[in-house]
Parts: structure tokens; sequence; C-alpha cells
């Protein structure tokens, strides 16, 4: 079972996981939760990637904001949560 984490990650740090193979998933209305891996969660990183912003803010009318998933033994999920 994968739990959230306090810890929002960077852009290079996503980067590392996914090249590591660490699995994406995202959160955006209207879609909803989706899961990929492998060269789908490159995919849709490289897509995602230009719009990671620190926190949302009322001055981002679009973005993504990255969370560290992980497990008991430290394995790890990128959570992204995105608004439009």
């Amino acid at each position: 079972m994968f739990r959230r984490t306090e810890r929002k990650l960077k852009r290079r740090e996503c980067d590392d996981l996914i090249r590591d193979g660490a699995p994406v998933m995202t959160d955006v209305y209207p879609d909803g939760l989706e899961w990929w891996d492998g060269a789908d969660a490159e995919m849709h990183w490289g897509e995602i990637s230009p719009l990671l912003v620190n926190r949302r803010t009322a001055s981002v009318h679009e973005g993504w904001v990255a969370h560290l998933w992980e497990t008991e033994s430290k394995e790890a999920i990128i959570r992204l949560d995105g608004w439009h």
C-alpha cells in the first residue's frame, strides 16, 4: 500500500525517480486518477514537467504539483495533482 508523504518533489527529483522506473499517478478534473508506468510514465511526465510548480496559486492557471508516495519498504510513486 502506498502512502502520501509530506514531501513535494522538484522536477529533477521526478526525472530521477521516473528514470529509475517509478510509476506516475495523475489526478486532474475531469479525468480523475490515472496510473502510468514504464514508457507511458515517461511520455506523460514529458508533457507535464514544463507545468510543474511548487504550489497552487491564483496566478497559475494551469499546473501540476508532485508529491512522493511510498510503501513501507520505500518503493516510490509520483503523485501529480493538476488543474486547469
